[in-house]
């Protein structure tokens, strides 16, 4: 069946019924039906396009994309081309979501005091937390009982120390910053955030802007009780992925095979 729902029934007359209870606007219909042969109260037909599969990127051209993708840390100082970064916006937007509830917001950073405001809180909730383990009674038994927190004191140390010599290992003087967030938690928006991470991640890639995923932005939001990230952005909700984005210094020409893929096969 086409509906994800099965909410399309032959009814005992042979005629095709719709129960349009539970329906989550997918749009399945819609996009495998003739034109106007349907009439989607939430999907109307100016929403609705068609397009030639011959115009699709072949297999080989995704495959190289994929392959080719790079965190590339070594941004020049230009500007992201607006109309860039609507694209990679727009790629983000049409990850799918569960139950296509689309509850993923997006925020785009470019103001330069604004990018410096994040990465500095970002360190300084890290050093909190470093300071705290580094206490000597909750060293004493914390590093035998989670010794595998220890292991980034040192790493964050070292990001203080760059940071007040003037160099920003957080978002490595990027000229964007996009974040992805939900405006309340759900079983799955960390799911649909990082699948729009993905989208946007090879949309940036295909336009040769260099970028990375921001793990230390996302983490330090998660830790934070007080939401200090979300109160410079002025939003409201919890942050689970992100992107630094700038104009590469360099771009490269090869790509290097990963290890073996371990996988099961069930046949």
């Amino acid at each position: 069946m086409i509906c994800p729902q099965l909410l399309f029934y032959e009814n005992q007359s042979g005629h095709i019924e719709v129960n349009t209870k539970g329906c989550i606007s997918c749009g399945h219909c819609a996009a495998i039906c003739a034109p106007n042969a349907i009439h989607h109260s939430a999907i109307p037909q100016a929403r609705i396009h068609a397009f030639n599969r011959s115009d699709l990127p072949t297999p080989f051209q995704i495959e190289l994309l994929i392959k080719t993708r790079r965190s590339n840390r070594a941004f020049t100082s230009n500007p992201i081309p607006k109309d860039w970064l609507q694209k990679i916006i727009t790629a983000a937007h049409f990850a799918p979501t569960a139950s296509n509830l689309q509850e993923i917001r997006i925020i785009a950073i470019t103001n330069p005091q604004v990018l410096q405001n994040i990465s500095t809180t970002t360190i300084n909730n890290f050093v909190k937390a470093t300071r705290i383990l580094n206490y000597p009674l909750i060293r004493l038994f914390s590093k035998r009982l989670i010794p595998q927190k220890y292991k980034y004191v040192k790493v964050f140390e070292r990001i203080e120390n760059e940071y007040k010599n003037g160099y920003d290992h957080i978002l490595r003087n990027a000229q964007a910053l996009i974040l992805f967030y939900t405006e309340k938690r759900n079983n799955f928006a960390c799911h649909d955030a990082n699948l729009a991470y993905q989208n946007a991640s090879l949309m940036a890639e295909a336009l040769g802007v260099a970028h990375f995923y921001t793990g230390f932005i996302c983490r330090a939001a998660e830790l934070d009780k007080k939401q200090k990230i979300q109160k410079i952005l002025n939003i409201n909700g919890f942050i689970y992925a992100g992107m630094a984005l700038s104009m590469p210094r360099f771009k490269f020409n090869r790509y290097i095979e990963k290890n073996d893929c371990n996988y099961i096969s069930i046949d």
